[in-house]
This record gives C-alpha cells, sequence and structure tokens, in this order.
C-alpha cells in the first residue's frame, strides 16, 4: 500500500515530510533515494525522516503495491497508479525560482529561469506536472497548498489526519526557519515574496503567459506587461533545449503564440468597446458633477436662509425675554396697587355707616325743598 507525496519540484514536499515524521512518526521513501541531496546527509535525512529503499526502484515499487504495510513514498513524477496520494501546490513564481536556485546547488545541469518556467528541466513544467495529476479531480487524493501548510500547520495536520487515518501526537510541528537556519543550502527562506521579487519584467510575462490561467484557477495572483515579443523571445532561446528533453512544452508553447495571436483583434474590440464605455461614464461623471455644483449652491442657499431663521429665532427669543421682564415688573406693580386698596378699603369701612346716614339724610332735605317748591306753585295756579 501506497501513499504518494507528489508535487513539483521544491513545492513544499520535504517539509511535508518532515512533518508527517515530527508529528505522525511516519518517516518516509522518496522515488530517487534522494542520493544527490537528503539521503547525502546523515543530519538532514534524520530530520525529514528520510530512509533508502533497498536494490532497484521498480523492484521496490512492487512489493509496496502488495504490501499490506503503508509506504508514504515522495515523487515529482506523473502518477503511475491510483494509490491514495497528497498533492503539494505552491504560487508558481515562488516555485520556478527556488527550483532554479535547486538546480544551481545539486546539479549539473546548468538553467536559467525561463527554462524552468518553459519546462525545459527535469519533471517539466509547472502547469503540465499538476494537470498530470489533476488533484482537484483525482480520487483519494488530497490537495495540499504550500501556503496553508507552513502557514497554518495546526489545520493542515488536521486535514492530514483526517484523509489517511494516522494518528498524530503532541510533538511540535517543524519550524520553517528553524530548518533554515540550520540546513539553509536545502531549505531556503521559505517566502514567496522574496522568490517572486527576484523575477524580471521579462521573466514574469512569460511566466504568466505560461501558468498564469492555472495560476488565476487556484487563486494565485501575478500581474505582468502583456509584452508579446517578450514571450516570443522566452520562446525561441527554449525552444532547443526543449526539443533535448522531448517534452510537449514546445508545442503547448506554439499552440499558446497561436491562440493569443488569434485573441489579439477580440481584444482590440474590446478594448474600442470599453473605450467607448469609460467615455460614456466620463460624460455622466462630468453631468453629475454639474449636478451636484448646482446642487451645492442649492444647498448654501438654504444654509444661508436657515441661518437668517436663526438669526431671527434668536431675535425673536431676546424681544420675548424682554417681555417677560416687563411682564414680570407690571403684575408686581398691579400687585401693589391692589395691595394698597385692599388697605383703603380696610380703612373706609369704619366710616360707611355715616356717610350712608349722610346720603339719607341729603336725600330727606332735598324732597322736603322739591314739596316746598311745590306748594308755592300751586297757589299762583289757583289765583
Amino acid at each position: 500500500m501506497i501513499l504518494w507525496l507528489a508535487s513539483y519540484p521544491r513545492s513544499g514536499n520535504t517539509f511535508l515530510r518532515t512533518l508527517l515524521f515530527k508529528c505522525f512518526g511516519q518517516a518516509t521513501y522518496s522515488k530517487y533515494n534522494d542520493s544527490s541531496d537528503i539521503g547525502k546527509s546523515a543530519s538532514l535525512a534524520n530530520a525529514v525522516g528520510h530512509k533508502n529503499y533497498p536494490g532497484a526502484w521498480d523492484a521496490f515499487y512492487d512489493d509496496a503495491v502488495k504490501s499490506e504495510k503503508l509506504h508514504i513514498i515522495k515523487t515529482h513524477d506523473a502518477p503511475p497508479d491510483d494509490q491514495k496520494a497528497i498533492y503539494v501546490i505552491r504560487d508558481a513564481t515562488a516555485t520556478v525560482v527556488s527550483y532554479y536556485h535547486y538546480l544551481e546547488r545539486f546539479s549539473t545541469y546548468k538553467a536559467d529561469i525561463c527554462d524552468v518556467i518553459a519546462g525545459a528541466v527535469s519533471f517539466g513544467d509547472w502547469s503540465q506536472h499538476y494537470h498530470d495529476w489533476n488533484p482537484a479531480q483525482r480520487p483519494n487524493t488530497l490537495l495540499l497548498k504550500f501556503e496553508e501548510l507552513t502557514g497554518d500547520v495546526a489545520g493542515s495536520i488536521k486535514k492530514i489526519a483526517d484523509f489517511t487515518g494516522l494518528d498524530y501526537g503532541k510533538d511540535m510541528p517543524p519550524d520553517f526557519s528553524k530548518l533554515n537556519e540550520k540546513f539553509p543550502e536545502f531549505f531556503r527562506s521559505g517566502s514567496n515574496t522574496r522568490n517572486r521579487e527576484e523575477l524580471t519584467e521579462k521573466e514574469l510575462t512569460f511566466l504568466q503567459f505560461m501558468h498564469g490561467d492555472l495560476m488565476q484557477e487556484l487563486g494565485y495572483s501575478i500581474t505582468a506587461e502583456n509584452n508579446m515579443s517578450a514571450v516570443k523571445s522566452a520562446i525561441i532561446s527554449q525552444s532547443e533545449k526543449l526539443r533535448k528533453f522531448r517534452i510537449s512544452p514546445l508545442s503547448n508553447l506554439t499552440n499558446k503564440v497561436t491562440r493569443l495571436s488569434e485573441n489579439f483583434d477580440a481584444r482590440d474590440r474590446y478594448a474600442d468597446d470599453l473605450n467607448m464605455r469609460l467615455q460614456i461614464k466620463a460624460k455622466k461623471i462630468e453631468e453629475l458633477a454639474k449636478l451636484s455644483a448646482r446642487q451645492g449652491d442649492e444647498l448654501d442657499r438654504q444654509r444661508n436662509e436657515i441661518s437668517g431663521y436663526r438669526t431671527k429665532l434668536q431675535d425673536l427669543e431676546q424681544q420675548l425675554a424682554s417681555n417677560a421682564a416687563s411682564l414680570a415688573q407690571t403684575g408686581s406693580a398691579l400687585e401693589s396697587m391692589k395691595n394698597k386698596n385692599r388697605q383703603l378699603e380696610q380703612a373706609l369701612a369704619p366710616n360707611v355707616g355715616s356717610i350712608l346716614k349722610l346720603r339719607a339724610l341729603r336725600y330727606v332735605l332735598a324732597e322736603r325743598r322739591r314739596q316746598k317748591a311745590a306748594q308755592k306753585r300751586t297757589p299762583n295756579a289757583l289765583g
């Protein structure tokens, strides 16, 4: 029984092996026995949990497939069977740079970064390798990203445990920075950002042309100039090497160039249409700006009007306050007059009876005078 640890070179396969050894207690094999790097250093092999298989690969593979014991094996080749697999993918911009440096240190074959991008190296190119395994659709396959493997170790451990059914212990997971300190020749920085910064604009353009579609599909971003001359130059420089490796990227490149050329007219039409839409939007924005200016003037007028109302209201409030003060004073004066009137009434109360008698006496005297006057007139009338 086999559990494949599959990846394009420098995608985090060795870190995954270290994690399986450290957290799950599982030593792992490599299809290549890694005699030029990991297998060459006892301390590195012990840190990774690497062990060599005896004899030839074909014999070991046949025995592993038939065995009931689990054999965990690293590979960079295409899948030879339908055994379980964990496939590790990494941002292509970081992978090609890391693979380039690996070849500089551990290989006699001298390649440049464009060779790696084009696939003029062992194991071909990044996109084709992914499509060979097709981990998103392949049965019994767990797809792990290098970025989550190093950034969310606990979450990755759980995914591996759920997928494999292996028990994991309480040992601390591997620390990439410590691995870098101890084995810098193999574990570089592990930084996608640093790797990407090494790429020139031409290399980024070529990488986007070769692998941009798959990167976008997997959620990796890349932005480079759509420079067709740079792409053609890179393709021409890689042609002979691609023929030497007898691999498919040359035809893939030719097909991509043809499709890209056919799409230029469509892109030009799209650009013209987009430019027209932008002009229409610009006019709408200009109209909105004018409307906004008019609305701003109206708003200023209304603000000034409201300010005038506020001033008038403050004047009215002051006038009301003044009237209230005057009313309070008038009320006090009226109350004072009422008090004086009550005092006067109290003073006049004892003399009311005398005044009434005097008025009655005056009335009687007046009545008598009237009667006497009437009597005097009566005799004169009889005579």
